[in-house]
Formats: structure tokens, sequence, C-alpha cells
């Protein structure tokens, strides 16, 4: 069984790394996968996808690129104790050192 984090924005999508959810099985992604929310969650508490799509601009080497899955929510019960909420402080990179970690990595658009 492989899994990857994802992050709820809307009562029906999350989003997640493309590069680990492009790594999942392809043949059966939606009809197998199921996402979960919270935590202490039954069995039966897990959502099942919709549909997925990649950024457009994701390629296999790119390092930051998200991916948008459509959750199946319709006849959906949540049945779990309490959901988690973390957050984190973001630590702001400057844009010159953006722009020289795009040109070592060769991208040409920057």
């Amino acid at each position: 069984m492989m899994s990857t984090n994802v992050v709820l924005v809307t009562k029906q999508i999350v989003i997640g790394s493309a590069k680990e959810i492009d790594r999942l099985p392809k043949e059966d992604l939606r009809s197998r996968s199921r996402v979960v929310l919270g935590h202490r969650c039954n069995r039966g508490s897990s959502i099942r996808v919709r549909d997925y799509t990649f950024h457009p601009e994701y390629k296999e080497d790119t390092y930051s690129a998200l991916a948008m899955v459509q959750l199946e929510i319709d006849n959906v019960e949540q049945d779990c104790k309490k959901g988690v909420v973390q957050i984190y402080k973001m630590i702001y990179v400057p844009m010159e050192r953006c722009k020289q970690f795009y040109r070592k990595s060769g991208d040409s658009k920057v």
C-alpha cells in the first residue's frame, strides 16, 4: 500500500505533491485510492477519488508542482473522532535565492 499527504482546500478538493501522486499506480488510481481526513477514523470514513489532474507544466523532473484531486463526496459520512489541524509557520525565501536555484536546475524561464 502506498500513501501520500494531501491538503483539503475545499469541501471536495485536496492538493498534494504531483511527484508523489504521479508515483501511484495509474491503472486503477480512481477506483482504488481513498482519502482519509482527520485521524482515528474508521475504515468506512475514507473518501473515493473522482478525478485528478496535474499542473499543466508538471514534468517528472519538476520539483514543486501540485496535483489537484477531486473527491467523490456524494453520500459520504465522516466518522472520525476529531480532526487535526496543523499550522506551519512559513519561512519565505528571498527572490534572488529562488532565481539562483532555478538557474542551477537549468530552468530557462527564469
